[in-house]
């Protein structure tokens, strides 16, 4: 399966090719006398076009007015060339195919089946106005059927090029969409077995002393591992009640990132019994599904974290953003850690949560930074580029 960088390079190289193809066809196989100038003037903007495209990336993160108004603007100036420049007869069908194409391995299949559905109805109108679909006798195919084989063939691929990505799985919105759907289940696992079992190992012993326990001379002992017992369960509930609400993602759609943040961090806060507030900032940015819900998961390991080894009785969120970059920051005032010791044993088991965070904000072009001493609490911020904000 074709990587992220490879659907890119690709995507640049067949527009390329696409372009070499056509300037062979209306130039390099013609007489140079008789290749009009206009011709020329032509070449050359569709030229200056198809290298601005190349060396400035399709922004498909982000999934907005202005992503989708690119991807608009370029089926309508591939579309329209073979339209202006004869038809099926045109150099530029190859070209034609460079935003279908593009659809198809970036974007959901219906914009692949529309851009396509476009490119078709545009080369059948050009035709149809320029001599219907019959082929002059000089043509390399003087079949009775005329163009209207070479319009099926060229519908066929066209549909083929918004298909295919899908039925082998190179799609690449698609595959990320899948890894994160691995990656959360991968991690719920984790947490089952780290939390949940280890909690229900450690109960069984627990209730075996509390039953050894159970005499006169020994109450003070019984008391003490119940005292125990009860604090391992609530634990495990908080986990539990954790684990479940990452499964509840549904509002973030309907409500959208900051109200579902603002919803978690107000259960949070009644939940673990720590103050727990919010603010956002002016400069609100438009991120992508995939990202927000990278954000949400987040905020949420981070105030797992705070809940389990903070010993904090406030956090802050804070929500910031300036147009080009979306700043996440939770601080709190507990008890702290050595930040330097971590970044230099990144693979500490006691800072595996932390680890798991830098990897969400590295998927998704970001970086995250921590700030941390002993008993002066921690603050942890993570920067997410919004032309990456999908991840």
């Amino acid at each position: 399966m074709l990587g992220l960088r490879k659907v890119n390079l690709f995507l640049s190289g067949f527009r390329g090719f696409a372009f070499l193809v056509a300037v062979a066809q209306m130039i390099t196989l013609s007489p140079l006398a008789n290749v009009p100038p206009e011709t020329y003037l032509l070449l050359g903007l569709v030229g200056a076009y198809t290298v601005a495209k190349i060396l400035v990336p399709f922004r498909w993160y982000q999934r907005d007015v202005l992503t989708y108004s690119v991807l608009g603007a370029d089926v309508l100036v591939c579309a329209s060339l073979p339209f202006f420049t004869g038809g099926l007869a045109s150099g530029f069908l190859l070209y034609s195919l460079n935003p279908i194409l593009t659809a198809a391995l970036l974007l959901h299949r219906r914009i692949a089946f529309s851009a396509a559905a476009f490119s078709c109805l545009s080369v059948t109108a050009s035709q149809l106005l320029s001599g219907g679909m019959t082929l002059p006798t000089t043509s390399i195919l003087t079949r009775p059927s005329g163009y209207l084989g070479t319009l099926v063939i060229y519908i066929m691929v066209c549909f083929l090029a918004a298909l295919l990505p899908f039925i082998i799985n190179t799609n690449a919105y698609r595959r990320i969409e899948e890894k994160a759907t691995i990656d959360e289940r991968n991690r719920l696992a984790r947490e089952m077995h780290d939390n949940l079992a280890q909690g229900l190992g450690y109960l069984k012993l627990k209730a075996k002393l509390v039953k050894d326990s159970l005499v006169p001379e020994k109450s003070e002992q019984a008391m003490a591992e119940l005292n125990d017992m009860k604090f391992i369960i609530d634990d495990m509930y908080a986990d539990l009640r954790e684990s479940l609400g990452l499964l509840r993602v549904k509002t973030l759609d309907s409500i959208g990132l900051m109200a579902t943040m603002a919803d978690y961090v107000h259960e949070f806060s009644q939940r673990s019994g720590i103050k727990t507030e919010m603010f956002v900032a002016d400069g609100q940015v438009k991120l992508s599904t995939l990202a927000e819900l990278q954000i949400l998961r987040l905020v949420q390991e981070a105030l797992t974290n705070v809940r389990k080894h903070a010993k904090a009785s406030k956090v802050e969120v804070r929500f910031e953003a300036d147009g080009n970059w979306a700043e996440i920051s939770i601080g709190d005032n507990g008890q702290g850690f050595d930040s330097t010791a971590y970044q230099s044993q990144e693979e500490d088991s006691k800072h595996i949560g932390l680890k798991v965070m830098r990897e969400r904000v590295e998927s998704l072009s970001g970086n995250m930074s921590i700030s941390s001493s002993r008993y002066q609490g921690t603050n942890v911020s993570f920067r997410i580029p919004v032309s990456r904000g999908g991840g």
